[in-house]
């Protein structure tokens, strides 16, 4: 298994190079999150979604540091009874997954929600993020609630701190 994680990061790492044209400075830049986010699994998966999402990974993290403190098993059960799940907090009524704490599984579908939301709300990171927590209906709607726009604003916040220690 520790295997199969390694190439996946090497394989990550190969095709973001290579498709992003860039050099090793962003993974070192990358490698200082290591000190605030300690989970490869969460990182290389990260990297390599943002690849195919084109998701900043600082935008990313911050999302899943808020939805679920960077925990693999989070769990909240909402009032309506459905369940989100993992580090993106999938919401069962939304994802159909056979397993909502496999990593690899969480963050495609995390993060692609994120690109999907951000695409559908104007390319604007700020309302693809009130359409991701309040979802897409209620953003279009204008159904916008004041604990989304702090969500936001905390997703922000922490987005800058993960891009400050990325650029130090």
């Amino acid at each position: 298994m520790k295997f199969f994680k390694c190439v996946l990061v090497l394989i990550g790492l190969v095709l973001f190079i290579s498709s992003m044209n860039l050099s090793g400075k962003y993974i070192h830049k990358v490698e200082k999150l290591r000190t605030e986010i300690n989970d490869d699994d969460l990182l290389a998966n990260a990297e390599y979604y943002l690849i195919k999402e084109n998701v900043p990974i600082a935008l990313s993290l911050s999302t899943s540091k808020n939805e679920s403190n960077l925990k693999k098993y989070a769990v909240h059960v909402n009032r309506d009874g459905t369940i989100d799940r993992g580090y993106f907090q999938l919401n069962s009524k939304s994802f159909k997954l056979k397993d909502y704490f496999n990593t690899n599984d969480n963050v495609k579908n995390g993060i692609g929600y994120i690109a999907w939301c951000i695409q559908n709300s104007g390319n604007s990171i700020e309302n693809g993020l009130m359409s991701y927590n309040a979802g897409i209906g209620n953003f279009y709607r204008g159904n916008i609630p004041n604990s989304t726009k702090q969500y936001v604003k905390n997703i922000l916040i922490q987005k800058e701190k993960y891009e400050k220690i990325m650029n130090a």
